[in-house]
């Protein structure tokens, strides 16, 4: 592979070694080995190494003499199988050749067919006889070919049950073995005879088993084992010494079957032959285990090493080529000259510079002239500090390429010394990072920017760690809080905290992270916050988790709403102001009732006082104790009416209490109950039981609701009451839990041309009217998270109602 060989990525290729050289350490090896005497335990151990596979190999060999044994012996019974199958199949198709003679001319006398038959028959060995047996099974006449014997004793063995097989199968059949008269054991061949058909008889071929293996032992031609034939558990041949000199170490036995017959052939090895095969390999064993032993090892480790390491270098030579190959920049080899003139690079140069490989390695084009000339200098100072430090250098300039674009590149290389003119050469890689530089430059303009928008907020932003711990602060954040950047950066975002918000900060934030609930997080609140100097100042915090960091970090955006809160104050000093000139417009308006109900329990203080004194004149003392009690009622009477018109006539700063709505509802039917009498109104009051507390500011409240009240009377007084002379004032609880509170009269509703400026400061549809009562009054119900609005009746009147939060939501809301 050209590419490798012209690389030296390892320090000795090439003929290329490192700047710097470790010492070699093989010499001092084998000195140390001499000094200490290490030799002779060496010299001992390779000799009982050397013995140990003297011996394994001779146990080796041993086994291969054995297996070599058993393999002969194991050839000679497949020969053995082989020939006898071949024998047997070779005499049987003798036989149904004489069959295919007799039926073709079975028409010529049996003298000429005699004849036919021995010579047939002559030209195989083991012959004992030719018979043939008509369709009725019965013997027609036989050719002794080897002697009469031979019939008689085929008629004996039970021959018309073979007979009978060989005309049901239709084909060759073998008999079981019988005894010849001759001696002997012999088989017998039965093939059916068909004339077109027809069955016309049997003929019967009979064999001398002796005389058939014979010939069988004969072909073998082994003088190396003795073999013993048995045909159905009789022996029918054998060669050699009896079995009673055989060793059953060696002797082998090989079953199998043949046209029904089942044979077994008996194989044990001469006692030459297996002291032939120890011989030899004694012989073998002496000679390497005195001669070749150790050399052999020694050749063989060596051998296997030097694969190994072929295997190696191959394996690390393709893998580096392949590295090569798909690194994203070039690999390369230069000259440590201001040129840069490269020896090797690697094909990744055409996609980089625009120039070929063979450009630069024939020198056509120095690397040093595609450098950036602003670039230059720089780069070639710091590789000679890297040359002269011994060290690895990473640089990234840039280049322009043939196109005359501006390319961005990373090198990372190291200094090698190769030839003999002793030349330092650099070796490295050299990636193209135009795409990440691009990015990184984006960034910073996009950070830049950032930071230059963030620096001129109006509002003060502030970034803190999963500790609280504050990173940065813009200039806004500087002013509104009395800090430099540099006393706030680094310090807990809790000095910018009063109490009780310092201690609980870290609580806040250390609940977020481990829960991941948020409170603050993600959304905004007013808080308090402190200045350098102490004071405190109201802001409206927002704070959000800053995603994808390593680091968890909070960003907040802090706004003083000091201006906001006074304008808030001021407008709600207003409303309050607006809020008791109205109360005083209502009392003014309602000061005939008020009269009037403080009138009457003043005028029975006058008469029960005229009939105490009448009582007490007369001696009468026991009843003075009533009257007393009489006038302490009405007098009570007369200062819950006047509380009442005080309660609502003063002017205060607004405080909020938990009330029962029910109890205010119905001390402002009570308040309401005089006017209702001189308009011969009735106000029928339907509270909801077991409704929950409001916080509310109750003399704003009961003035709402009075407003309300007095506002449905005076439209059922216009109408004359012809729909009914009933007003209601209920309260309820809604589905999502705040308390509404209802007024329902049965007036002249609410027409569609002032529908829409109903809650219009200074609309009002009285004569006498300044037109800020329903303004007044949704502006307090709004103060209060609540919503006042109307609707017409289906029959007659209008409904107008407000709802109020429950106490338990009211907190949940501030």
């Amino acid at each position: 592979m050209p590419a490798f060989k012209q690389l030296s990525l390892s320090p000795t290729a090439a003929g290329c070694r490192p700047a710097r050289r470790s010492t070699p350490g093989w010499n001092r090896l084998l000195a140390g080995i001499r000094r200490d005497g290490a030799a002779l335990p060496l010299a001992l151990t390779a000799g009982v190494v050397a013995a140990i596979v003297v011996v394994a190999t001779w146990q080796l060999l041993r086994e291969r003499a054995h297996e070599q044994i058993h393999a002969a012996t194991h050839h000679t019974g497949n020969l053995a199988e082989m020939l006898i199958r071949e024998d047997i199949a070779h005499r049987l198709a003798a036989v149904e050749q004489l069959a295919r003679y007799w039926r073709d001319d079975g028409g010529r006398p049996p003298s000429s067919w005699r004849t036919e038959a021995e010579i047939s028959a002559a030209k195989i060995a083991g012959f004992e006889a030719v018979e043939w047996a008509d369709t009725d099974l019965n013997i027609r006449w036989s050719v002794p070919l080897a002697g009469d014997g031979a019939v008689q004793d085929l008629h004996r063995s039970g021959i018309q049950a073979a007979l009978a097989g060989a005309q049901l199968h239709g084909g060759t059949t073998l008999t079981q073995p019988f005894a010849l008269a001759r001696g002997g054991l012999g088989i017998a061949a039965f093939t059916p005879v068909w004339q077109q058909r027809r069955f016309n008889g049997v003929i019967i071929g009979v064999f001398s088993l002796q005389a058939c293996l014979d010939g069988i032992l004969t072909r073998l031609q082994n003088s190396q084992h003795s073999v013993r034939i048995l045909v159905e558990g009789r022996e029918a041949c054998r060669n050699g010494p009896g079995t009673a000199s055989w060793p059953q170490k060696w002797t082998r036995q090989r079953v199998f079957e043949a046209h029904g017959l089942s044979w077994a052939i008996l194989i044990s090895p001469t006692a030459e032959f297996v002291a032939a095969i120890h011989a030899d390999s004694s012989k073998l064993i002496l000679a390497m285990g005195l001669l070749f032993s150790v050399l052999v090892g020694a050749a063989i480790y060596l051998a296997r090493a030097v694969r190994c390491r072929a295997h190696q270098l191959y394996s690390t030579s393709s893998q580096l080529t392949a590295l090569i190959q798909n690194l994203p920049g070039i690999a390369y080899r230069c000259v440590n000259q201001p040129e840069w003139p490269m020896e090797f690079v690697s094909e990744g140069c055409q996609q980089l510079s625009g120039h070929a490989r063979e450009d630069f390695e024939q020198r056509r084009v120095f690397w040093g002239e595609l450098i950036h000339t602003g670039d230059r200098q720089r780069i070639w100072q710091n590789i000679q500090q890297a040359i002269d430090a011994g060290e690895a250098f990473e640089i990234e300039y840039r280049i322009v390429n043939r196109k005359n674009e501006e390319r961005w590149v990373w090198e990372r290389g190291r200094t090698i010394q190769c030839g003999e003119n002793q030349l330092v050469r650099i070796e490295g890689i050299i990636s193209d990072i135009t795409d990440r530089k691009r990015a990184e430059i984006a960034l910073l303009e996009a950070r830049a920017f950032s930071e230059a928008v963030v620096d001129t907020a109006a509002e003060a932003v502030i970034t803190i760690d999963a500790n609280g711990i504050m990173q940065t602060c813009n200039r806004a954040a500087q002013d509104m809080f009395g800090y430099p950047a540099a006393e706030m950066q680094g310090r807990n975002v809790g000095l910018l905290m009063p109490e009780p918000y310092r201690s609980e900060h870290g609580r806040y934030i250390q609940r977020y992270l481990r829960s991941g609930e948020a409170h603050i997080i993600g959304s905004g609140r007013d808080v308090s916050a402190q200045r350098k100097d102490g004071s405190e100042f109201p802001i409206h915090l927002s704070v959000s988790e800053v995603p994808e960091l390593p680091q968890r970090r909070f960003v907040g955006l802090i706004r003083d709403i000091s201006r906001q809160r006074a304008a808030e104050m001021e407008a709600r000093q207003h409303r309050e102001q607006l809020a008791h000139l109205d109360r005083l417009n209502m009392l003014g308006e309602m000061a005939t009732g008020i009269a009037h109900e403080i009138n009457q329990p003043l005028t029975a203080i006058s008469l029960f006082a005229q009939a105490g004194k009448r009582l007490f004149d007369t001696g009468e003392r026991a009843r003075v104790a009533e009257i007393f009690d009489k006038l302490s009622q009405h007098a009570q009477r007369a200062g819950a009416v006047i509380e009442r018109m005080q309660t609502m006539a003063r002017h205060g700063k607004s405080a909020r209490e938990i009330a029962d709505c029910n109890k205010l509802v119905a001390e402002i039917a009570k308040l309401a109950e005089a006017e209702a009498r001189i308009l011969d109104i009735a106000i029928a009051v339907q509270t909801r039981r077991n409704l929950p507390a409001v916080e509310v500011d109750t003399v704003q409240i009961q003035q709402v609701a009075l407003n309300l009240l007095r506002n449905g009377m005076e439209a059922m007084r216009a109408v004359n009451c012809r729909y009914g002379k009933t007003i209601k004032l209920q309260t309820r609880q809604r589905g999502d839990g705040d308390i509404e509170v209802l007024v329902i009269d049965s007036g002249c509703g609410v027409s569609e041309k002032i529908a829409g400026k109903l809650f219009t400061p200074f609309s009002t549809t009285k004569d006498s009217g300044m037109g800020m009562g329903l303004s007044i009054c949704r502006a307090i119900i709004t103060a209060h998270g609540g919503q006042l609005s109307f609707h017409n009746n289906t029959t007659a009147g209008a409904t107008f109602l407000f709802t109020l939060p429950a106490a338990e939501h009211g907190d949940e809301h501030e």
